[in-house]
Order: structure tokens, then sequence, then C-alpha cells
């Protein structure tokens, strides 16, 4: 996965995300949205 990131994404995981969520057809629905802020959430705490 980090060769991929570093590859299509300059390395950088904003971009990354930023993509997915653009090429995403609708909009989040409030679950996804949810777990992916838990997911952000939790690494921060974790210092990542």
């Amino acid at each position: 996965m980090r060769h991929v990131l570093k590859t299509f994404f300059g390395g950088s995981v904003e971009v990354a995300v930023a993509t997915l969520i653009t090429l995403e057809e609708g909009p989040l629905d409030d679950d996804e949205r949810e777990r992916i802020m838990a997911m952000i959430a939790k690494a921060s705490e974790e210092g990542r």
C-alpha cells in the first residue's frame, strides 16, 4: 500500500483520501462518514 501511496499520490495521505472521496459518485452516507472520522481521530490520538 505504501508503494501505491508513493507512486500514485506522491506519498500524500491527504491527496489519496481526497481522491477517493471525490471519486465517490454520491455523497458519503452518515455511517461511512462517521467511520472515516473515527479512524482519523484514532490515528490522531496515536500520534499518526
